[in-house]
């Protein structure tokens, strides 16, 4: 049910222009002195970078926003599971995504950004903390996300659980892929960090988070106890257009993907590869194909060329 867990760390250098006002050369000078402080990381440069490693790159979930608009200046470090992305909203943040639980991910984090304070000084403020452009992560700059598969709690309402976690200073949203909010994943993640320590919108995230999966665990098995012939026509409708559609948009597959993973983990459907469902998106989403083709392809195609991969993948796993 939780497929990743996301953190971002956003910081400013402290005496430098906010992105918005940098001018090009200081933002450039800028970003190599923060890659030369970290030897060990790749620093690739999005001018650099191929029209289908940009896709792909704009399609992650942990991207800054506003990466792609600063094209001129805008750059990245990686390692391993780890990017710091340069002069996008921030002049950098620091970013983890995976499987690994929250803490292990902030701890990883919270030791690099030590790292990099040690020889580059953060803007901040006394009164107010780290000092960001977007005003809802002044004070700690810490963003956590919890992205997770809800399909059983969807269906019965998510409405009430979800005020109740905007009382709580989180939210839990609908996932969105290309401008457009999916049924079933959602993404629970802090809305402020002013006035709370990072462990403690670590530890409080975590707890939610728990909390949620346990709802779901719970709605999944009334769901097949109380109403298995809806649960059937569910699953089994999903089932269908993943194996026949000749068209198949993004959001609709990843909906359907999400009943049928469901249908298998509460032995609806029987599986007979291993592949993880939910897994597979990461392959089939537009950057991909395009990065994987090396062929931009207008909506249509895409649609066509997901709907023939995803055939093919539903004829080797059922």
């Amino acid at each position: 049910m939780i497929l990743y867990n996301a953190i971002r760390i956003h910081r400013n250098v402290e005496g430098k222009n906010f992105t918005s006002t940098i001018d090009n050369l200081d933002a450039t000078e800028l970003a190599n002195k923060i890659a030369e402080s970290l030897p060990s990381f790749r620093h690739k440069r999005l001018k650099e970078l191929t029209t289908y490693e940009l896709l792909k790159l704009k399609e992650e979930f942990t991207t800054s926003p506003n990466l792609l608009n600063h094209g001129e200046f805008s750059s990245y470090l990686e390692d391993e599971d780890i990017k710091i992305f340069l002069m996008g909203e921030d002049h950098m943040v620091i970013t983890t995504m995976g499987k690994e639980n929250l803490l292990e991910g902030y701890r990883k984090l919270s030791r690099l950004d030590d790292e990099i304070s040690s020889k580059i000084n953060y803007a901040f403020d006394k009164d107010f903390g780290y000092l960001t452009t977007d005003p809802s992560i002044v004070g700690t700059g810490l963003q956590a996300f919890v992205v997770i598969s809800l399909p059983a709690t969807k269906y019965f309402g998510i409405k009430n659980i979800s005020k109740s976690i905007n009382r709580m200073g989180y939210r839990l949203e609908p996932f969105k892929v290309n401008n457009s909010s999916l049924n079933n994943i959602f993404v629970l993640k802090n809305m402020v960090t002013i006035g709370e320590s990072e462990l403690t919108i670590i530890n409080k995230i975590t707890s939610i988070s728990k909390e949620i999966e346990r709802i779901e665990l719970d709605n999944r098995k009334k769901l097949y106890l109380d109403d298995i012939a809806v649960l059937e026509d569910m699953v089994n409708r999903s089932y269908g257009i993943l194996r026949n559609a000749r068209i198949l948009k993004l959001d609709e597959m990843i909906d359907n993907l999400t009943i049928l993973d469901l249908g298998v983990s509460l032995s609806i459907i029987k599986k007979n590869g291993n592949r993880n469902l939910i897994k597979s998106i990461d392959s089939l989403t537009n950057g991909a194909i395009q990065h994987d083709r090396k062929q931009i392809l207008d909506g249509k195609s895409l649609d066509i060329v997901r709907a023939n991969l995803v055939r093919k993948m539903m004829k080797e796993e059922f």
